[in-house]
């Protein structure tokens, strides 16, 4: 399967979604690829026209913070400065504020974190905001799962 394959049936699967229609179904969708099968971009370019279209917002959970900043510099370069952004531990207490504020009101539409960030409160309580505004939640990705 190529990868234009399945970045159609993410975004196909959820606008069928998101329909008001009766009889449109959906699916998850799980994928698993090798390292450097291209499983990012698999998950960004929906996300990104997903986020633009309907003001949803995608959680990619990276264990490796390293992973997650040359992720997010990476769609920097390619142009996704305003849209992106990523939560680890390590952040200023100001930028989680400005980030969170942020997610609140959609300005995000990727937003990578590290797993620990699920037992922080305020983040929690930011999502619950986001969900309760109806803006939603597209998707979560768990990337570069470990053993």
């Amino acid at each position: 399967i190529s990868q234009g394959q399945i970045i159609r049936d993410i975004i196909r699967q959820a606008e069928n979604s998101y329909a008001d229609e009766k009889g449109k179904t959906f699916r998850d969708i799980f994928i698993t690829a090798s390292t450097g099968a291209g499983k990012s971009v698999m998950f960004q370019i929906p996300a990104v026209y997903l986020a633009k279209k309907y003001n949803k917002l995608t959680i990619i959970i990276e264990p490796v913070k390293a992973l997650m900043q040359d992720q997010v510099e990476e769609l920097h370069a390619k142009g996704f400065t305003t849209n992106v952004d990523f939560l680890s531990g390590d952040r200023l207490y100001a930028e989680i504020q400005q980030i969170y504020r942020r997610i609140a009101s959609g300005d995000i539409a990727l937003l990578y974190v590290t797993p620990e960030r699920f037992r922080v409160r305020s983040f929690i309580n930011v999502l619950q905001q986001r969900l309760e505004k109806d803006r939603g939640l597209e998707y979560v990705i768990f990337d570069e799962a470990l053993q």
